[in-house]
């Protein structure tokens, strides 16, 4: 303990029935034993009504599980596959990983990008297999508690390529940071391709489906505060929402949300089960069959005792569901249903794909890996990552997001078929859109390819789309 530098206190298993209060104390009795300012506490907050109880403990991070976990749902729903590109990206162990370094740290990073705009430091820092995801001006050294708020700060101290003209115009300075995205094991051969395990081996979906959230009509099914908070995020952008909500007191309410902002109850039931389900989805054919993705968030019981050595049946609930539903689509409507379901146990990955989900969203090991990442760089890439994913209207500075080759080429009129990722890269410099990653239509993910590697070579192709960070809001024109 005297020689730690940093301690985690995590969440435990019956954070619901006793309020999360025993983290509360262990951040207490860590602090009366290291008092010393340097030594940081990161703790998971699982009830906002704590967190002024955290602070007076001198807590050094917050992290908001319920809000982070609901922040990354949300974004997970409107833009698929983003989770498995965040767990490679996050992961201490991948090949390609998110850095925080400061510029005059290295002498081959301060050469290429000091006095340089954005994008002249984002060309030179291509040429050693590094991509900038964004500048970090030092505005105050104690960077103090991890803001609770999931967005960009106003004025933000982030400087990136999609956003105004100072961020376009700001040249880097020696007393800068860097986000960067950089191999993490030399001369790896699989380093700029993955094959993206949570899309593998699944039927083959329509693009409308899985990339334009506009024309979705979504079935939600979950429990409590969570699909509420994804619910009103989701209805500012899909075309119609169907919500089966479970509260704690057992009742379930079905409803039908129009973009339009119509809200109509169609059914208030005292308890819900499978049962429920099936019979609910004979009874309203008409309104079912429109659907074009269903997500299943968290529809376990609240109450949950289940313990660490039985990890694995807590995503029992959700593939039960998932069953269900995927059984109903092909009796009633002949067709595949695209499914994003929340999944708290890797080790049920595999059980995920054999069921026919196709979005499996490990929420667990993302909360988990964001977490981690607030140990190191005062917290700054689980900072970014959480705000690039922020659907809030007071985000109006940047947000990650997927796109079809396609869809992107029409907004901007141009040809985008045919492109590296180096010739994309030069095309979007003339936009407010910065390119994180190309994700091939069988799933191959290429990000940061080395300028000597065949992913380097790679062409977008009409089937393929990108992972993109844009300003929100904002119209794809050029300035």
């Amino acid at each position: 303990m005297e020689e730690a530098y940093c301690a985690v206190v995590m969440a435990d298993h019956h954070k619901v029935q006793r309020e999360n209060l025993r983290g509360l104390y262990t951040a207490v009795a860590l602090r009366k034993t290291r008092l010393e300012k340097e030594f940081k506490i990161i703790a998971e907050l699982y009830y906002d009504f704590n967190e002024e109880r955290f602070r007076y403990a001198e807590v050094t991070k917050l992290v908001p599980l319920e809000r982070v976990s609901s922040s990354v749902m949300v974004h997970a729903c409107m833009n698929p596959g983003i989770s498995d590109l965040l767990v490679r990206i996050l992961s201490f162990n991948a090949p390609q990983i998110a850095l925080l370094v400061g510029v005059a740290e290295e002498k081959n990073i301060l050469k290429a990008v000091k006095g340089r705009t954005f994008n002249g430091a984002t060309k030179r820092l291509r040429e050693q297999n590094i991509l900038l995801l964004a500048v970090y001006r030092v505005l105050e050294k104690d960077v103090g508690h991890a803001e609770t708020e999931l967005d960009f700060r106003n004025p933000s101290p982030y400087f990136l390529n999609p956003n105004t003209q100072e961020d376009s115009q700001y040249r880097i300075s020696e007393k800068d940071d860097l986000l960067i995205i950089r191999s993490n094991i030399a001369d790896t051969s699989s380093e700029q391709v993955w094959n993206t395990e949570l899309v593998r081996n699944l039927p083959e979906q329509s693009e409308t489906r899985l990339y334009n959230a506009t024309n979705e009509h979504l079935l939600i099914i979950g429990r409590g505060k969570e699909i509420r908070d994804v619910i009103s995020t989701v209805t500012n952008f899909a075309q119609s929402i169907i919500s089966i909500s479970m509260e704690e007191n057992g009742q379930a309410e079905i409803t039908v949300l129009e973009r339009s902002g119509t809200r109509k109850l169609i059914e208030k039931l005292a308890d819900f089960s499978l049962k429920d389900l099936e019979a609910f989805v004979h009874k309203h054919k008409n309104i079912f069959s429109e659907v074009t993705r269903a997500v299943i968030l968290e529809v376990s019981p609240i109450d949950s005792n289940v313990e660490q050595e039985n990890v694995i049946y807590q995503d029992d609930a959700e593939l039960s569901y998932a069953i269900v539903l995927l059984d109903l689509y092909r009796k009633l409507f002949e067709r595949d249903l695209h499914i994003a379901a929340e999944m708290r146990a890797d080790v049920n990955l595999h059980l995920y794909h054999d069921i026919g989900i196709a979005q499996p969203i490990p929420i667990n090991r993302l909360i988990e890996l964001i977490l981690a990442r607030m140990v190191f760089h005062g917290g700054l890439i689980s900072e970014f990552f959480l705000k690039t994913m922020s659907y809030r209207p007071d985000n109006n500075k940047v947000r990650l997001e997927k796109q079809s080759v396609i869809t992107l080429s029409e907004k901007l009129n141009e040809t985008l078929v045919g492109k590296t990722f180096d010739e994309a890269m030069e095309v979007f410099f003339k936009y407010p859109v910065q390119l994180l990653a190309f994700v091939k239509a069988d799933g191959q993910i290429v990000l940061n390819p080395k300028s000597n590697s065949d992913a380097a070579t790679a062409v977008l192709e009409n089937g393929d789309s990108l992972f993109i960070f844009v300003k929100p809001g904002k119209h794809l024109v050029r300035p």
